[in-house]
């Protein structure tokens, strides 16, 4: 019988029946392997184990002492391998009781061998089942099958791993570059140009204020639910014919000036743009009514049959929407105010008449701002001599083409030139400058709007003073048309020069301050008596706010409780500009009150007060702040990158000159900027994440020569993220809206031909 030792030695013993167990010690190794030689020569031999013969009994002997040695035990004597472990079979390599057998050696393999080598004792067998070919069978608990499964299953996971990253990136991607960005989803074209509109949203259901039309569409679908025409073409013609008598009735009074006619297109168009523009939308639930002049209609939400038709015999100023009600101010030409309330889920209108106070106060008729600036560039041959505005002048300018950016300067000459002849026609000097006209005296009485009630104010003028102040520098020693090398380079500072001139002879060059005295009186709303009574410098206003009252008059603030009682009194830097209270486009000012601050802008400073105490809790220096927006218990403070040279001379024209718009992010309790932003455009709509600025240029329906100077009208749109003032997404359109309208990720656009809903997702 052949035998071979684990560590690869070969050896032969001959097997005869009947033969005694023998000890067999590998030479090469060392490893006694006798058991398991001998359990194979039985195997072989297929010989039961011998007999182990019975000790014979000791015979009886004397007791003496023994002396024991130790001898080794004869072969007879040992006991069998197969008494001690009769059927187990130990792992030469391990010495552990083995699971299987070689399939080419047939030598006993334990689990460790079997995790090595599979279901064969060592390589060598392994090559040898290769070489005869034998069919080993595969044991699943192999060491390299076990770790073909662990990279198996490990690079599933990195599989799955990766696949969870790719479409995390890929939805990233998406939302990044299409889904947080606005798409259209809704779009209507009109066939008739309007210059005015609105929108009401509700339910994915949208009513639309296209000029003259009226009509309601279902957004998920696109469908048109119902339409109503509110002009007829007949009311256009009138209105037409009314617009010829006039300007024949002024022709014929001044025979000199050539004014050209209109043509009638034109006409007729001048005629449903004032119409249209008379026309607004008011909506609340399933309530929908238009306001025009004195008539107000309530239509159907389903149908858009008119429901109710209110016909004023006074004619109001702008409705105003609170809540579920309109409000509208009708002032008399007695200074009586009348009060109109319209509930517009029941249609009831009330009326309440506040007489003034005649007998404390003289009477007199409200007066608007005069003598402001408001001409825009005087590119056409007959552009009339008036003072121009630098910011609409600049804004134009900036948008020329390029052809009309080179040919300005001779534009403006001639332009210049026509105005001279036409004041010399007129009896005039030529460029002699005209004197600025004094605004006239802000007096009379009214009632103003306080939330859901209303504070009488009337003011009086006591003693006129008028101040000049020049606003524009000095006209340059040497000229630009001095120039001898006068080129393509030099066209802005040509144009400049033309406009700052035509600024100084129009009057432009000096603006007109009024510091005239006057008596004021504030009172509660149906009193026959004020409250309290005063003067004060300069044209007064009284703004109306959450706990206090503020009159601001110059650069005077004075604070009163809401029964007007005075508080306290504050000098501002700068006059408190002069418009209306109240949360505007750009935002509420110039007095706002918020989580118990009042702020109060100027020309160039915010200042939060104490509203009770008039303390000063900080102040922050901003040129041209256009309003404020709070939010999430921060102030949004929009305004411009103007600097004091241009407060100083606010008529000096610049046509190069970019003011950019700019928001601010201040901690209401220190006045701490957080963060700074320019968006390109004045922000108008702040709320919760969504915070969107808008620029657009709109030429206007110019005609002739003018219309291929003037560039392109655009619009451009900006989410600004609220938490660092970064730029989220930028939307533009080659056109300018006239109204436009946000709900959180919803924007409203109504353009002159089309209506448009833009739509995105936000996480």
């Amino acid at each position: 019988m052949k035998i071979q030792c684990s560590c690869g030695a070969k050896y032969e013993i001959e097997v005869a029946p009947g033969m005694q167990p023998v000890q067999f010690v590998c030479a090469n190794c060392g490893l006694d392997s006798s058991d398991f030689v001998n359990a194979l020569i039985r195997k072989e031999l297929d010989a039961p184990n011998p007999p182990v013969p019975a000790p014979p009994p000791p015979e009886p002997s004397p007791r003496r002492l023994r002396i024991s040695t130790t001898r080794p035990a004869s072969p007879a004597e040992s006991p069998s391998p197969e008494a001690e472990q009769p059927e187990s079979l130990f792992c030469a390599r391990h010495q552990e009781l083995a699971v299987e057998r070689c399939v080419v050696c047939k030598k006993p393999i334990c689990p460790k061998c079997m995790e090595l080598f599979g279901c064969v004792c060592s390589p060598f067998c392994k090559a040898r089942a290769v070489a005869q070919k034998t069919n080993v069978p595969i044991y699943a608990g192999q060491a390299f099958l076990a770790e073909a499964r662990y990279w198996k299953k490990t690079g599933a996971i990195f599989a799955v791993v990766g696949l969870m990253l790719a479409g995390i990136l890929g939805a990233w991607a998406w939302y990044a570059w299409f889904g947080s960005v606005p798409r259209v989803v809704f779009s209507i074209p009109f066939r008739n140009a309007a210059y005015a509109g609105g929108s009401y949203l509700a339910n994915d259901q949208i009513v639309i204020l296209h000029g003259g039309a009226l009509a309601r569409y279902d957004l998920k679908t696109g469908q048109k639910v119902w339409s109503r025409q509110l002009i007829s073409a007949q009311a256009i013609s009138d209105v037409a014919q009314r617009e010829n008598a006039a300007a024949a009735r002024e022709s014929a009074m001044n025979p000199n000036e050539n004014t050209p006619a209109e043509l009638p297109s034109v006409v007729l168009q001048n005629a449903r743009a004032a119409l249209e523009g008379q026309f607004t939308l008011h909506a609340s639930g399933h309530d929908v009514w238009t306001a025009a002049a004195n008539v107000l209609t309530h239509y159907d939400w389903d149908t858009g049959r008119t429901l109710q038709k209110i016909t004023l015999t006074n004619r109001y100023g702008e409705w105003v929407q609170q809540g579920d009600e309109l409000q509208a101010i009708h002032a008399a030409a007695s200074g009586a105010q009348t009060i109109a309330r319209l509930d517009m889920a029941g249609g009831q209108l009330q009326t309440e008449t506040v007489p003034g106070w005649t007998g404390q106060m003289p009477p007199a008729s409200a007066g608007s701002p005069g003598g402001g600036a408001s001409g825009g560039l005087p590119v056409s041959a007959g552009a009339p001599a008036r003072p121009l505005n630098p910011q609409t002048v600049s804004r134009q300018a900036q948008h020329l083409t390029l052809p009309a950016r080179l040919a300005l300067p001779a534009l403006l000459a001639n332009s210049e030139h026509e105005q001279q002849l036409e004041q010399a026609l007129n009896g005039g000097a030529p460029g002699v400058p005209q004197k600025p006209a004094a605004p006239p005296p802000s007096m009379g009485f009214t009632v103003i709007p306080d939330g859901a009630n209303y504070v009488e104010f009337s003011s009086t003028l006591i003693k006129p003073h008028f101040v000049e102040q020049e606003a524009i520098q000095s006209a340059p020693e040497k000229s630009a048309l001095d120039n001898p090398n006068l080129n393509s380079s030099d066209t802005s500072a040509v144009a400049n020069q033309i406009l700052n001139e035509m600024q100084r002879n129009s009057g432009g060059d000096k603006v007109v301050v009024d510091e005239s005295i006057y008596q004021v009186a504030i009172g509660r709303f149906g009193e026959t008596t004020p409250d309290w009574a005063g003067l004060v410098i300069g044209p007064p206003r009284l703004y109306p706010l959450a706990t206090v009252n503020v009159l601001a008059a110059g650069g005077t603030i004075t604070v009163f409780n809401k029964s007007n009682r005075k508080l306290w009194q504050a000098q501002l830097i700068y006059p408190v500009p002069a418009v209306d209270n109240g949360q505007s486009s750009t935002g509420a000012g110039p007095c706002a009150e918020r989580d118990g601050i009042l702020y109060v802008f100027d020309a160039a400073v915010l200042t939060a007060f104490d509203p009770a105490a008039g303390n000063v809790l900080w102040r922050l220096p901003s040129i041209g702040i256009l309003g404020l927006f709070f939010d999430q218990g921060m102030v949004y403070v929009n305004t411009t990158t103007a600097n004091l040279n241009n407060l100083k001379y606010s008529r000096q024209i610049d046509v190069t000159r970019k003011i950019r718009s700019v928001l601010l992010k201040v901690d209401p309790k220190t006045g701490r900027i957080v963060w700074t932003s320019q968006p390109r455009g004045a922000v108008c709509y702040v709320s919760g994440p969504f915070i969107y600025a808008s620029y657009s240029f709109d030429p206007g329906d110019v005609t002739g020569p003018e219309a291929a100077l003037m560039g392109r009208p655009f619009l451009r749109l900006v989410r600004i993220d609220p938490g660092n003032g970064h730029v989220l997404w930028e939307y533009t359109e080659g056109r300018a809206p006239v109204d436009m309208q946000f709900d959180g990720p919803t924007i409203r656009l109504i353009f002159k031909k089309q209506v448009e809903v833009l739509h995105y997702l936000v996480l």
